[in-house]
């Protein structure tokens, strides 16, 4: 069976948490804005949010400086996402940019 609903915003107020695995869910709705504010997830060095059902458009937030720090993994395939990769995740100083295959 699997996990369905939106992803909780609660998961950002988690500063210990140091991998996040939801992949092949049914996670549906946008990626929530919270996890990328306010350094909250600081320790957080994986995450696959991929195979799930999520849309919107990815926030700018997640790649402003100082947001996840050490995060050397992100997986975000086979959702529904709409629009560009935000300037910011590219910006010098970030972990978030997208992976060359």
């Amino acid at each position: 069976m699997a996990l369905q609903g939106q992803l909780p915003t609660s998961l950002g107020q988690l500063p210990a948490l140091q991998t996040l695995n939801l992949g092949s869910n049914a996670f549906s709705g946008p990626l929530p804005v919270s996890w990328g504010s306010n350094g909250g997830l600081q320790n957080l060095s994986f995450v696959d949010l991929s195979k799930n059902g999520l849309t919107g458009s990815l926030p700018s937030q997640w790649g402003a400086p100082g947001q996840f720090p050490v995060l050397s993994q992100l997986s975000l395939d086979t959702n529904r996402f709409t629009g560009q990769l935000p300037s910011s995740w590219g910006a010098a100083g970030t972990a978030l940019a997208p992976a060359r295959t």
